[in-house]
């Protein structure tokens, strides 16, 4: 009573999406062709360097510590928060990059509002709550509030100027 016709799929968006998915190679299917690699590796590395120069003694290491409750002196570079720091910038910039293909984003600021819109709505939120229920102060809120933003600005400078077209 309520068979589909034979062709009706043929006809439809699925069925040619399907049809022209399963004619590719198995290769082909499973590409990240969204992605430049290269760009997002280059942004994490930007954005590891750009992270070090903000937390050095010369910007932000001591009132940052000094909200974190530590002292300046005593805190020292070390390797696994600088791979940690570089594999969730990797992470960040993938994310990114994945959402610059899906989204209509045609412009540079287009990009960048990205950028502020993932910070304000995602990545300030999720700072603000842990820090300031890890009795953090405000200058180590508005100091991680900062990094994030100028890092994720170069996340949607580069990986728009870089991206497959």
């Amino acid at each position: 009573r309520n068979a589909i016709p034979v062709g009706a799929c043929d006809r439809s968006t699925i069925g040619r999406t399907v049809r022209q998915h399963a004619s590719k190679p198995r290769s082909e299917k499973r590409t990240m062709r969204w992605a430049n690699h290269k760009a997002i590796v280059a942004t994490a590395v930007l954005q590891v360097v750009t992270g070090a120069v903000l937390m050095s003694p010369a910007v932000f290491l001591a009132p940052w510590a000094q909200a974190f409750h530590l002292a300046p002196e005593t805190v020292r570079p070390e390797a696994l928060p600088v791979i940690l720091g570089f594999l969730t910038a990797l992470a960040y910039d993938y994310l990114y990059a994945w959402l610059l293909s899906r989204q209509q984003v045609g412009t540079l600021r287009d990009s960048l509002m990205l950028t502020v819109a993932l910070w304000v709505g995602v990545i300030l939120i999720a700072d603000f709550g842990h820090l300031s229920f890890a009795r953090i102060g405000w200058q180590g809120i508005a100091i991680n509030a900062i990094v994030r933003l100028v890092n994720g600005l170069w996340a949607g400078w580069i990986l728009f100027r870089w991206r497959p077209r």
